[in-house]
């Protein structure tokens, strides 16, 4: 049992990312782009005149 508020704190951070940590597998299962770093060249375009 948490005694303290950190201690509380530190409770609901482990347990929220218990949660939202197997969410990420799944999207980078279903996006396999997520993976893998973007390969694009990207040239910068001033819009300035």
């Amino acid at each position: 049992r948490p005694v303290n508020k950190e201690e509380l704190f530190n409770l609901h951070h482990a347990q929220a990312r218990n949660v939202i940590e197997p969410i990420f597998g799944v999207l980078k299962n279903h996006w396999d782009i997520l993976n893998h770093p973007a390969q694009y060249n990207m040239t910068i375009v001033s819009s300035k005149e």
